[in-house]
């Protein structure tokens, strides 16, 4: 359980802010379809969600593979370092 991101959950699904503002998308969720499913939930309410550590992007297509991408990255490093 993450008391913060449920905060912020509740926050956005009461309409009580605009926007999320993330360092990177591994902050979000480790796991990738667990972002998707957030970065959803957060679009449904009308929240923005910002990524500081991310390329700007003019359509989603390329923001979500990229995300999928740096998901993917962050994922084999972990393994890396663990062997």
């Amino acid at each position: 359980m993450r008391p913060g991101l449920e905060k912020v959950r509740d926050l956005s699904a009461e309409g009580q802010i605009q926007a999320v503002l993330i360092y990177s998308p591994d902050r979000l969720s480790r796991n990738y379809a667990y972002q998707v499913a957030l970065l959803d939930e957060f679009a449904a309410c009308g929240t923005e969600v910002l990524f500081i550590n991310s390329p700007k992007a003019d359509k989603p297509e390329p923001a979500e593979a990229w995300l999928k991408q740096k998901f993917l990255f962050s994922n084999f490093i972990k393994f890396v370092e663990s062997a």
